[in-house]
């Protein structure tokens, strides 16, 4: 937490993302008394939307004017002033496991658990586990929510405000619920590396490339006591989540394996809470 949000009352926190958002926005909303340290607003938007707001003069806004309808209809409003906040959290937007699916797909290094894939037909490349790492992490920056969080940290200069600029953090994205293997094919790479083994490399791989692609921002991975084999989500994390919406709580159909529910959300506002400190 800066020293301006200790001396003022709880941390001022803007959370903004796509769908998996809402999962945290309704762990906020369903709270009885919510996270005292913390003093959450949430700004939701369709990927594109996040992927064209950008800073300017110290106001984040949209630079299109589809992306600021979109803005303007899930939380009435569409800009935001920094200086206002003491952290930013980005929420999902493609910052996720699935990007450590990207090379796996044609390359293998040693140490996983099912070989480096020359085994097969056609045979995988043999790569190290540094250069597969890298190709990570470029996902990681070049992701929506990646990209967003390198903007904030850029317009957020410490000259620009009184006091320490705020902190950025990105939320990993939640794995898909384990429950993903009624659809088979739909999830049949992330399934093949659970078969296999892999899943818990992929994910310290998926991990340290998070916490490196990013320079100054704070990277939150997914909560150790909703995971499943490496690569998913346990199911109880998932069952009962909505849709980002503007008001009424709209479920996700029952075949939805992709986002979480308010049980989760409420794990990433502890961390948000925990990443931010104490208050004083």
């Amino acid at each position: 937490m800066t020293a301006a949000a200790q001396e003022t009352g709880p941390c001022r926190v803007l959370v903004l993302g796509n769908s998996h958002i809402a999962a945290v926005k309704n762990a906020h909303g369903q709270s009885a008394a919510p996270w005292p340290g913390l003093a959450v607003e949430f700004a939701g938007g369709q990927l594109e939307t996040l992927a064209a707001l950008e800073v300017q003069e110290g106001r984040l806004i949209p630079r299109t004017e589809a992306a600021g309808r979109n803005l303007q209809a899930l939380n009435q409003r569409a800009e935001w002033a920094l200086a206002d906040y003491d952290a930013f959290v980005v929420v999902g937007c493609r910052v996720g496991i699935n990007l450590a699916q990207v090379p796996y797909r044609k390359a293998r290094f040693l140490g996983l658990p099912s070989g480096t894939g020359q085994g097969v037909e056609p045979p995988l490349a043999p790569v190290s586990r540094a250069m597969f790492e890298l190709s990570v992490r470029e996902g990681v920056a070049q992701s929506v929510g990646g990209a967003l969080a390198l903007r904030l940290v850029a317009g957020l200069q410490p000259e620009e405000r009184q006091g320490p600029a705020a902190r950025v953090m990105v939320a990993e994205q939640p794995r898909p619920s384990f429950d993903c293997r009624r659809q088979p094919g739909k999830f049949s790479g992330l399934l093949q590396a659970h078969r296999v083994g892999d899943g818990l490399v992929l994910s310290d791989v998926f991990e340290g490339a998070a916490l490196r692609a990013l320079p100054g921002v704070t990277f939150l991975p997914q909560p150790e006591q909703t995971r499943h084999g490496g690569m998913f989500t346990l199911p109880r994390y998932s069952v009962g989540s909505v849709r980002l919406t503007a008001g009424e709580s709209i479920a996700h159909p029952e075949d939805d394996f992709i986002h979480a529910n308010a049980e989760y959300g409420a794990l990433v506002l502890d961390q948000i809470a925990e990443a931010l400190g104490p208050v004083t």
